[in-house]
């Protein structure tokens, strides 16, 4: 768990402030990106869905101080982020603001939009309670299953069976006003419903990998990563010739292609590297809160640098910039802990 986690922030920083240019195989090696987050959905439900009996109380109140710290962090950046590019907030009106520090996503003119990933983490905690019961029970396993297989419908399923058909009418030349997204009218778990996906998958995975320790798999499950890596290029090099999208893919957080490689990539984590410690990654990993809070203000700081030297883009500065934000995060917060209040910020 620790290793998938400190891969996954590393992979959120990858795609952060991108550095990469438009070859193949640049988009090759960015196109990871989109495990990042699915990643950290997979280790919260691996550890929560498998842990003991749930306190709801205590439940609700580490809940209640997510989003409270939520409000702070983003508050905090929003200062940061208008010292470091000379921004005035007093030309922001105050109901944007407070819209923004309640949930909106967008603020004009600053880099904000990477909290939406605590707005759908606070979504599957507020119905935890409710998973872990019906996960408990073999009748109520069942009923989490099929809906596990819902939600994949109407996210995953839809989002290829749209891909397949447009590109059917990429081929063809076909205009047609027809959309399998209609479908979605069924479907009431809205923007990030999606994520209970990723959320019950790693509870299913680990609980499979804890209950067989058989590495008989591995050899499957790393073709599997390499044909859901394909797979996902094939569609990025198709979104480039349709519609114009450059490195990461479109609605790469549904798409079958990430499945398949996130699920053999956490099968393969879990499988080989389950006796394993290493202190670095331990240490990245019990961090991981305060990097996510951090990277995109660190991050600054090496654009200033990457605009005042004019660096060519690439793997190799992406790179650089993604271990400087993971690195320069972890500095800060190894002095930030030794102040007591601060470090409240921190943990969660």
């Amino acid at each position: 768990m620790d290793a998938i986690k400190a891969l996954a922030i590393y992979l959120v920083c990858q795609t952060h402030y991108m550095h990469f240019n438009t070859s193949i195989f640049d988009n090759f090696i960015a196109i990871t990106s989109c495990m990042g987050v699915p990643l950290f959905f997979m280790v919260n439900g691996a550890l929560l869905l498998n842990r003991g009996k749930c306190d709801i109380h205590r439940h609700y109140q580490k809940t209640l101080r997510i989003i409270l710290l939520c409000a702070l962090w983003k508050l905090l950046s929003m200062l940061v982020q208008a010292l470091a590019w000379n921004k005035d907030l007093g030309a922001l009106a105050p109901g944007d603001i407070l819209s923004f520090l309640i949930g909106k996503n967008t603020l004009d003119g600053f880099e904000l939009g990477h909290f939406w990933y605590l707005y759908a983490l606070v979504g599957i905690y507020c119905i935890y309670p409710l998973l872990k019961c019906s996960w408990d029970s073999s009748a109520g396993r069942t009923a989490t299953r099929y809906l596990l297989g819902i939600i994949a419908f109407f996210t995953f399923g839809l989002n290829g069976i749209s891909l397949l058909w447009g590109v059917f009418c990429h081929i063809f030349k076909l205009q047609s006003s027809f959309s399998f997204s209609y479908m979605q009218s069924f479907y009431i778990f809205g923007t990030y419903g999606y994520c209970i996906v990723w959320f019950l998958l790693g509870g299913e995975l680990y609980e499979f990998t804890q209950k067989n320790h058989s590495t008989s798999y591995l050899i499957p499950a790393l073709c599997t990563f390499g044909a859901g890596w394909l797979l996902l290029l094939g569609i990025n090099r198709f979104q480039n010739l349709s519609a114009d999208a450059n490195c990461i893919v479109i609605d790469g957080y549904f798409s079958i292609a990430t499945a398949l490689m996130c699920v053999s990539l956490f099968y393969v984590f879990c499988t080989t590297l389950k006796d394993r410690k290493n202190r670095l990654i331990q240490y990245i990993s019990q961090n991981t809160w305060g990097i996510y809070m951090l990277h995109m203000l660190v991050g600054i700081v090496f654009l200033k640098i990457q605009f005042r030297f004019n660096f060519p883009c690439g793997i190799v500065l992406n790179t650089v910039k993604s271990i400087w934000m993971i690195a320069a995060s972890l500095l800060i917060i190894w002095v930030a802990k030794k102040i007591p209040l601060i470090r409240k910020l921190f943990s969660f």
